[in-house]
């Protein structure tokens, strides 16, 4: 009598070996004999490497809860942007404030045509992600946006760090956001102040060695509000005097190196 064929698969693990096997099969009509053949294969790489991704899975989800806690609790705006793709994943502070949906693709653009960026802001908001886009390993850039939800403006703080793939081409970033309105509201409280006393006042980007000067200065000394390249750019224009360029130099010098002067 012919039988249909049929495979049965089983997978057991050898109680002495510790592996992992699968066997598979099925029964035979051999020359008229009733007969079963089985092929037996070691699985213990695969089975192992699954076990592994999923243990790797949850220790992850895990992982992005704690984060998604954190932030949620440090008051942070997040967000993961995909610069290739221009969409970007936002968290529930930023989807309610905002008044998002959590994917929002050709994010940029969308931000600008819903006047969320304010009109002074659009350009180096662009040019923040443009730079994300060159390869930038991290960008910040601090912009005024309207808070549909609040009806009002806030001053925020933009940070992204990137995240390459192994060709060294971005692929994702994180970013946070951080209200500076009480920052900026301190800084306009201490430039007024120092105005009534007769106090100049700058900004100075350590990192970029960078100075961001107030209107008087800028008047005064004929400068535009940003010089780069400090100290040595103040120097060639020979705004400091040539018997304080090297206590000027190592004035620079202790700042960058975080020391007290």
């Amino acid at each position: 009598m012919s039988l249909v064929e049929f495979y049965l698969v089983r997978q057991y693990t050898s109680p002495v070996t510790n592996r992992h096997y699968v066997t598979k099969g099925k029964l035979i009509d051999w020359n008229g004999i009733d007969a079963h053949i089985e092929y037996i294969s070691d699985e213990t790489e695969r089975i192992n490497n699954q076990k592994n991704i999923l243990e790797l899975n949850k220790k992850l989800m895990i992982s992005e809860n704690l984060l998604q806690a954190v932030i949620s609790h440090s008051g942070l705006f997040f967000l993961e942007y995909d610069v290739q793709k221009n969409c970007a994943m936002l968290d529930e502070k930023s989807q309610k404030e905002l008044n998002l949906p959590r994917f929002v693709e050709n994010y940029v653009e969308t931000l600008i045509r819903k006047n969320i960026i304010l009109s002074e802001f659009i350009e180096p908001f662009r040019k923040l992600h443009h730079d994300l886009k060159c390869g930038v390993r991290e960008a910040e850039q601090t912009i005024r946006v309207l808070l549909p939800k609040l009806s009002r403006t806030s001053w925020v703080k933009i940070c992204y760090t990137n995240i390459f793939d192994e060709k060294g081409t971005p692929i994702k970033e994180i970013g946070t956001g951080q209200n500076h309105d009480r920052y900026k509201e301190l800084e306009e409280q201490f430039l007024i102040s120092a105005k009534q006393m007769g106090i100049t006042t700058w900004i100075y980007n350590i990192e970029k060695r960078q100075i961001h000067l107030n209107n008087n200065l800028q008047d005064n000394y004929g400068l535009k509000s940003i010089i780069n390249n400090v100290p040595d750019s103040m120097i060639a224009r020979k705004i400091i005097h040539p018997d304080d360029i090297e206590t000027y130099r190592r004035m620079h010098e202790d700042i960058f190196n975080g020391e007290k002067i």
